[in-house]
């Protein structure tokens, strides 16, 4: 559920989303908390997906200026013959655009990284192991302090800011129940891939709360892995009596 969850916003915000591939001990089963487990893995794989999509959209747009580059050189010793004469100007020939369901950028589902997924665990194994992997592109090693704070988000500010503009309106909305929750629904009707600035380390804390861990490990200009640590509920005797 949680890969589906998260490619569906992943597809709203860009489009198209990378295939997540999972590997390992795929018959595995375990006691732990199914909501926390799906909070941690929907926040790692909705990061993996934004970081590759970003990277390779940055990608694409700098090869499209090296390519102007080129085309602005070549149109230079292109004959006048093969130019289009429209209002009395001369207009350069056209090629055709890959740009075509999603305007904004020009990737596809060829060229998109996937994300990918290893289950470890073997009853000789401390802990269930789950790595989740991207290209894109990595952290700055100066920020990797950074990202485990709450509120930080290498994701648009602007995301935050609408956040908070958009509480007070949230809270004043008229519900037709008095049970509080009409500011949560509104706030709530608009999918957020990223940018609130807790998912990390709120994810860190579900883990950490039951004995486990979850660490990155960035590779600036490739990708980032992250590692999450669960322990097997019920199987320690001396733990949360």
């Amino acid at each position: 559920a949680a890969v589906q969850d998260a490619t569906k916003l992943c597809v709203e915000e860009y489009g198209i989303a990378p295939t997540v591939h999972i590997s390992g001990r795929l018959d595995l089963t375990f006691c732990y908390i199914p909501t926390h487990l799906h909070y941690i893995m929907m926040e790692l794989l909705k990061n993996a997906m934004r970081a590759t999509m970003d990277f390779h959209i940055k990608q694409d747009d700098e090869d499209d200026t090296i390519v102007t580059h080129q085309q602005s050189f070549q149109s230079l010793h292109t004959p006048l013959s093969r130019y289009q004469r429209i209002g009395g100007r001369y207009h350069g020939p056209q090629t055709q655009s890959k740009r075509k369901a999603f305007p904004h950028h020009k990737l596809n589902m060829n060229n998109v990284p996937p994300v990918t997924v290893i289950i470890a665990d073997s009853p000789s194994n401390e802990d269930v192991i789950i790595k989740v992997s991207d290209e894109g592109g990595g952290i700055p090693r100066s920020q990797i302090d950074q990202i485990w704070s709450y509120l930080f988000t290498t994701a648009d500010n602007n995301v935050q800011e609408n956040i908070l503009q958009a509480a007070p309106v949230a809270a004043a909305t008229p519900s037709s129940s008095d049970d509080g929750t009409s500011a949560t629904a509104a706030l709530s009707k608009s999918p957020i891939l990223a940018g609130l600035g807790f998912g990390l380390p709120m994810s860190r804390a579900y883990t950490r709360y039951f004995g486990g861990d979850l660490d990155l490990i960035s590779l600036e200009g490739y990708g980032t892995d992250a590692y999450v640590y669960l322990v097997r509920l019920g199987e320690r005797k001396d733990e949360y009596a």
